[in-house]
């Protein structure tokens, strides 16, 4: 990390909870300019050129892991955002504990932003691999350091505690969570915690909760939703058949316009592809638009010291069966090793001893 450290800036110490924001020091400026300058043109050769230069700049790191998810290549993808963790997190301030919910970042701060980002995507990750609760603590400190929920968190807690199986605890979190507006209001909370109370139903701890008159039953709480947000009714008609009811159809309109008086949607910057689990990939024919030309790989290359030197190789990468153009990219980074012809040779070598050594037994 070194010179391109970033550090935490309090304010109002006796502030609870207390703000802190990243600080750019004045090398990192430096890379973030040349980052822009790159960014301005759409020059991905410009963006490598930069983390070549700076392995651990963050808005590089993120730009690389959207090009590697767009070619297939999402291990390496996974890579780049781990690696963005990681810088991001060597350089919390000792005073900044990000589990206890005394500390947050204001999304509005531009230094901040890479964090809410590297931190989102690792939250998708998570839920790819199948690893759900994972992705719901993630998503609890992303909530937890901007309450204003600039990345739209709150569409994604609830998915991740019904498949992580916290029935309880979405339950609990939407009686205690406190907001300018209900959770209800929500399409997806309303849903999830009908379902949420469906799975509780059935457990035989609850039999006790059951019996409490002032939580609904489940079938109770299907209702709302459905009159809130009857789109998904579109779905539910191929499973079971539906009664026309003008009557009820007026009532549901009403509610409705009553429940969303406000045209206004705070969420309208964000978007739906990001909260998808399909991937999109580019074309193969549009993949040469995002080629590293090879003189500037050359010349990028004579710029990075080499990593034996350093005394901390990092294990070779094979590249049977690879994208070239993803391993010309690839190969640019740092922290990629793909070894030299000497270990192919020495190889070579020692299965020939072996053989000759099979035939001398023989």
């Amino acid at each position: 990390m070194g010179q391109h450290a970033i550090l935490h800036d309090f304010n109002k110490a006796n502030a609870n909870p207390q703000l802190a924001r990243y600080i750019h020091s004045t090398s990192y400026g430096q890379a973030q300019r040349a980052f822009e300058a790159a960014q301005a043109i759409h020059d991905l050769n410009g963006v490598a050129s930069v983390l070549m230069r700076h392995p651990y700049h963050l808005d590089s790191l993120l730009t690389m892991a959207d090009y590697f998810k767009f070619v297939g290549e999402h291990q390496m993808s996974a890579d780049s955002i781990a690696k963005c963790l990681y810088a991001l997190e060597c350089t919390w301030h000792p005073m900044f504990t990000s589990f206890q919910g005394n500390c947050q970042l204001k999304y509005s701060h531009e230094a901040n932003n890479p964090l809410f980002k590297a931190l989102f995507i690792h939250m998708k990750n998570m839920g790819r691999r199948g690893c759900h609760r994972s992705a719901l603590e993630v998503c609890k400190l992303l909530l937890s350091l901007d309450l204003d929920d600039p990345l739209g968190a709150m569409f994604c807690i609830d998915y991740f505690a019904l498949r992580a199986g916290e029935y309880a605890w979405l339950e609990r979190f939407s009686e205690e969570y406190e907001s300018d507006n209900s959770l209800w209001l929500f399409p997806n909370f309303s849903y999830s915690l009908s379902v949420c109370r469906f799975y509780l139903e059935r457990e035989d701890s609850s039999v006790a909760a059951c019996q409490d008159t002032s939580k609904a039953t489940s079938a109770d709480l299907i209702n709302q939703p459905l009159m809130l947000h009857p789109a998904v009714l579109k779905k539910l008609l191929v499973i079971e058949s539906l009664e026309s009811n003008r009557n009820d159809a007026k009532d549901c309109a009403c509610a409705r316009k009553e429940a969303f008086s406000s045209g206004k949607n705070e969420y309208a910057h964000l978007l739906v592809q990001d909260f998808s689990d399909t991937v999109p990939t580019i074309p193969p024919d549009n993949l040469q638009n995002f080629t590293v030309e090879p003189r500037a790989a050359l010349q990028i290359g004579n710029l990075v010291p080499d990593p034996v030197d350093a005394g901390h190789a990092p294990p070779p990468r094979d590249i049977a069966n690879r994208n070239p153009l993803v391993v010309l990219i690839e190969s640019m980074l740092p922290w990629v090793n793909y070894g030299d012809g000497e270990d192919v040779v020495a190889i070579d070598e020692n299965q020939h001893n072996g053989h000759a050594q099979d035939d001398e037994n023989d």
